[in-house]
């Protein structure tokens, strides 16, 4: 399946803490993973983005919610919101700490939508924009190389480079930090 030339089908924001603490599999801080509960640690308040999960845990998310992890090409274009020329979703300005929350900006992740300016579009208005893919926390994808998963996105931490749409970080699959997270892809609309 491909992402839709509108990004209709990327969610417009990060998972956020609310809505995976539902998970029915555990209890509380947990998520089934591998057959087991794996506890997993909550950073910031139910607005805050995902983070501090392994690519495992973010798909068992995903699946949960009726979706999968996006390839990396999926972040990318959502990323460039049509727009070949943009080196960032909200254009080619260098990142600063009005546009979105990376090179330290904060101490950490802020609450999804806090940098209304770091989105990207598909046409003139934000119907269809798509909000965090620039900073805040790195998202993981299902595109593997190697040994590695492909994390797509700037994060709180991260320079100008990394915020960059084409920009991927190789990271084990099995490694969690308070700067990545997720999103997920819904291939059905109802």
């Amino acid at each position: 399946t491909s992402l839709a030339s509108d990004c209709s089908q990327l969610s417009e924001a990060p998972c956020v803490w609310k809505l995976y603490g539902s998970l029915p599999a555990c209890i509380g801080n947990q998520v089934m993973c591998g057959g087991k509960c794996t506890a997993i640690t909550a950073i910031g308040g139910d607005n805050y983005p995902i983070s501090n999960v392994t690519q495992a845990q973010a798909e068992v998310y995903c699946t949960y919610s009726n979706g999968r992890l996006p390839t990396a090409d999926e972040l990318e274009v959502a990323a460039k919101g049509g727009k070949a020329e943009n080196n960032y979703p909200w254009g080619i300005l260098l990142p600063n700490c009005n546009l979105t929350n990376s090179w330290y900006c904060t101490e950490g992740a802020e609450e999804v939508g806090s940098y209304p300016l770091d989105k990207s579009t598909f046409g003139t208005d934000d119907k269809n924009a798509i909000y965090d893919l620039g900073g805040n926390v790195s998202e993981w994808t299902s595109t593997l190389g190697g040994d590695y998963a492909i994390v797509k996105g700037g994060n709180w931490e991260d320079g100008p480079e990394y915020c960059l749409v084409y920009y991927e970080q190789f990271i084990k699959p099995t490694e969690a930090d308070d700067k990545t997270g997720s999103r997920c892809v819904l291939d059905e609309i109802n």
